[in-house]
């Protein structure tokens, strides 16, 4: 869980000059997925927070199912969420390929997010650390 800070727009190359050891991707994924891209998408985030265990919807609401594509949180669920994380002090990113919805992450201030044109890539790093 965090807060945007910025959103970057710059082509792929920079990107990763920029980006790459904080982006939880390697470099020959990252280059094949933006051949052909002219930009790239950074949102750089701040006061990320983590979970120590997985939250599950009835953690939020106990009526809450699951949405079809996605759903917008209400102010009393985003305060439950807020009292389940914890700060993250420092962390570094790892490569997880296949991370659940619901495995507890955590991010740096400069975690790599990108969406270019007709295309959603996104990326983040697990803090399990049996993944």
């Amino acid at each position: 869980m965090f807060e945007i800070d910025t959103i970057d727009k710059t082509s792929p190359t920079r990107a990763w000059k920029k980006y790459g050891r904080v982006g939880g991707i390697e470099q020959t994924p990252f280059e094949r997925y933006y051949t052909g891209a002219a930009h790239a998408y950074v949102i750089r985030v701040r006061h990320p927070r983590r979970f120590d265990a997985p939250v599950t919807l009835a953690d939020l609401d106990p009526t809450m199912r699951p949405p079809q594509s996605y759903m917008y949180l209400t102010v009393p669920v985003l305060e439950r969420l807020d009292r389940l994380a914890t700060p993250v002090a420092n962390c570094t990113p790892r490569i997880s390929r296949c991370p659940s919805l619901l495995t507890p992450v955590a991010t740096m201030t400069e975690t790599l997010r990108t969406r270019p044109p007709s295309r959603t890539f996104i990326v983040n790093a697990s803090a399990a650390t049996k993944v």
